[in-house]
């Protein structure tokens, strides 16, 4: 039987998420998130992070390790990129052992996947894990995904409760250049405790200041309000207010051309569209442009070339008449 080869056969691609036991799986297209049980993100029990929980439960070992994988990818095409992560960083021993992270390894060596990424925090990165990974996965391209969020240290420290010192931040990112793997920033778009505009701009100097240290790709998340958050009770005490669809979309209208076709979008309501993760509230839309805003992101998302998402932007403000963009412009240019 085919493990991830391109002649795999048998299932579509993915286009939803599922529990699996010892892990969750998201898919859509030719991407696939697995995100690996366990104990839970050591951040997230010093009570960091304003906007974040994934929960804790056990670690995997190697023999639940090799069954999940078993489980997403033999008798499917194989995905062209597969995201790696755990309840926290992939690269933390505490959350994966290095033993169970070689099985992995040696797993994915026997893949035609080509594009395989792991999402960690930056303190778990060192020189010894990137040439591991690195020498690993021969003749693939391997990146680090990590939630840098901000570029503002104000907004990491008393906005999302980020603990992170942008100066290590940048060394480790010139640490994964100098072995050749490729460098992917999450940024955050709808801060606490700052206006709406705040929260524009915020972003986009995020995804300068990524760029402009050499990220190769910037994701943007703009903000989900997740049950047991911090978040969810500034929420809950009317203290903090869902960011709109088309904050993100204004946020996309300001990036250059490069970084446009560059940049990924992800949590912006996909989940929900497919009925999974339904207690988890995506950014605000009406129901007359939600569709059109999903359909949207779908194109978006299958299409990199810079000049046909610039045509998309055009299209998709002028296909709705609703007054949820107004309602943006009216906050961005009164400064609520």
């Amino acid at each position: 039987m085919n493990i991830g080869k391109k002649n795999s056969s048998g299932h579509g691609p993915w286009h939803s998420s599922r529990k699996i036991s010892g892990s969750s799986v998201w898919g859509r297209g030719d991407f696939v998130h697995i995100c690996f049980e366990s104990c839970g993100c050591r951040f997230r029990k010093q009570g960091y992070c304003m906007m974040c929980d994934y929960g804790a439960g056990d670690n995997v070992t190697e023999t639940e390790a090799v069954e999940i994988l078993d489980h997403v990818l033999r008798g499917r095409p194989v995905p062209r990129r597969l995201l790696l992560g755990t309840c926290g960083s992939i690269l933390d021993g505490s959350e994966m052992s290095r033993t169970v992270l070689m099985k992995i390894l040696q797993y994915l060596q026997n893949t035609d996947i080509e594009y395989i990424i792991f999402e960690t925090h930056y303190t778990t990165v060192s020189r010894g894990i990137l040439y591991e990974l690195k020498n690993m996965l021969p003749g693939k391209t391997v990146a680090i995904e990590r939630g840098f969020e901000s570029s503002n240290p104000n907004v990491l420290k008393h906005s999302l409760h980020k603990v992170m010192d942008l100066g290590q931040l940048k060394q480790v990112m010139h640490g994964i250049a100098d072995v050749q793997m490729e460098i992917i920033l999450n940024v955050f778009l709808g801060a606490p405790g700052l206006s709406v505009k705040e929260q524009l701009e915020d972003a986009l100097e995020a995804v300068n200041w990524a760029y402009g240290h050499g990220a190769h790709e910037v994701v943007i998340f703009p903000a989900n309000i997740k049950p047991g958050t911090k978040l969810w009770e500034l929420y809950q005490t009317g203290k903090y207010e869902r960011v709109s669809h088309w904050l993100l979309i204004k946020l996309l209208g300001k990036l250059t051309e490069e970084q446009l076709g560059r940049t990924a979008v992800s949590w912006y309501g996909d989940r929900q569209d497919a009925g999974n993760d339904l207690d988890i509230l995506p950014p605000e839309a009406c129901d007359q442009c939600r569709p059109v805003l999903m359909e949207f992101y779908r194109r978006f998302m299958n299409d990199f070339d810079a000049s046909s998402r610039a045509a998309l932007l055009k299209e998709v403000k002028s296909q709705v008449s609703c007054s949820c963009q107004g309602s943006v412009d009216e906050k961005l240019y009164g400064g609520v």
